[in-house]
């Protein structure tokens, strides 16, 4: 068994729907997709005069740097070498942000003394209120007892006017006998010995 011959293809042949290469032309002044740029802008140079030339912070901007130098940074590509002025920049976040996580801690710790104090606070709160409800009782208490002894003083006082008055008439009538047995106008014999 054989095979058959593999047809022979050569490079010029007109195959696929792309055009063969050679029979179309390219227009200069279109620029199509993201990634069509013109060979002369790819290496442009920022400034056309003798000065140095300052990368811009923006990876975005076309930068007349090869490939290899560029890292990966958090908003894309950026150069490997950074400015003074990026390092300062981020050495005075990076200052900031510690001074920002030592107030957060301070703050919190602050925070922390706060509520335990509020704890110890709220405890001595409570023992306040049970002395004070214990004093209210005791204030209670001590008013019904004075309100017994006031009406105990008020019965006191009407016996003793009571009494009072049963002396004062045992003693008029004491008086009285006594004027009557020295007139002699009362009998003995009555056998009432008042003395």
């Amino acid at each position: 068994m054989s095979f058959s011959r593999a047809p022979v293809k050569r490079f010029n042949e007109n195959i696929g729907c792309a055009p063969a290469p050679g029979t179309y032309e390219l227009k200069p002044g279109e620029v199509k997709g993201p990634a069509s740029f013109h060979r002369s802008e790819r290496f442009k140079l920022l400034k056309a005069s003798g000065a140095p030339c300052i990368p811009p912070p923006s990876p975005s901007k076309d930068v007349p740097m090869s490939p290899v130098r560029r890292t990966m940074s958090v908003d894309g590509l950026v150069d490997g070498s950074m400015s003074k002025k990026d390092k300062s920049g981020l050495s005075m976040q990076m200052k900031q942000q510690k001074l920002l996580e030592k107030e957060i801690r301070s703050l919190v710790q602050q925070r922390g003394e706060q509520d335990r104090r509020l704890v110890t606070l709220e405890e001595e709160l409570r023992k306040v209120e049970a002395k004070l409800l214990s004093a209210v009782r005791e204030k209670t208490g001590l008013a019904a007892n004075v309100t017994t002894l006031e009406r105990q003083l008020a019965e006191l006082k009407k016996t003793n006017e009571f009494l009072k008055n049963k002396v004062m008439w045992c003693s008029m009538v004491e008086s009285r006998v006594g004027m009557l047995k020295s007139m002699g106008c009362f009998p003995d014999t009555f056998g009432l010995d008042l003395e």
